[in-house]
């Protein structure tokens, strides 16, 4: 065998996952980031009975007053739409960030995601907002309920499912490419 051939017989192979794009704790932080925000703009919509532009310039309202912001043009509802969606992603890239260190909480994750999506409303809904506004947050029942419900279900659950997604995904990727790089039994 001449030294190109033997290089290359000796050269340790990728493994499979590298060659395939983005990392799937990537593409769990996109499909989970969209899901969140998709999912929690939708039901703010409903709940409120409003339409999305002025959902979302609302929420721009929390950075500039909120009667600014409802006076505002697309810049606004663009403004609006960019820290709804920079939440929901900083939302499922801690859970991922966490169940990376803690893969048990990939073996619960329905009750761990759903307690997740509580600590995540406690969070916005009684540090970050009031730290914004400069005032505390008031609610009224049907808010709270509804607000618990939807960072349960639609928040913290979509998080941690596409988390173990990404998981498994990066499991059965790992197990593939050490199954393809050992060498057969003859």
């Amino acid at each position: 065998m001449d030294k190109i051939g033997a290089l290359t017989a000796e050269a340790p192979s990728l493994p499979a996952a590298s060659t395939r794009g983005p990392s799937f704790t990537w593409r769990g932080l996109l499909y989970g980031g969209l899901t969140v925000g998709v999912l929690d703009g939708t039901e703010a919509c409903l709940f409120y009975g409003a339409w999305p532009s002025r959902v979302f310039r609302s929420v721009a309202g929390v950075l500039i007053g909120r009667e600014t912001a409802l006076a505002g043009g697309p810049e606004i509802l663009t403004l609006g739409l960019a820290m709804h969606f920079t939440v929901a992603f900083s939302i499922v890239a801690v859970y991922l960030l966490l169940s990376r260190a803690l893969p048990a909480l990939h073996r619960y994750a329905v009750p761990v995601g759903m307690v997740y999506g509580l600590c995540a409303l406690y969070a916005m809904q009684w540090i970050v907002v009031p730290a914004m506004r400069g005032q505390p947050n008031s609610q009224l029942w049907p808010e709270i309920i509804n607000g618990i419900l939807g960072h349960m279900f639609l928040v913290g659950l979509p998080a941690a499912l596409w988390a173990r997604w990404a998981y498994n995904k990066r499991k059965q990727a790992a197990t593939m490419s050490v199954g393809a790089s050992a060498p057969a039994n003859r």
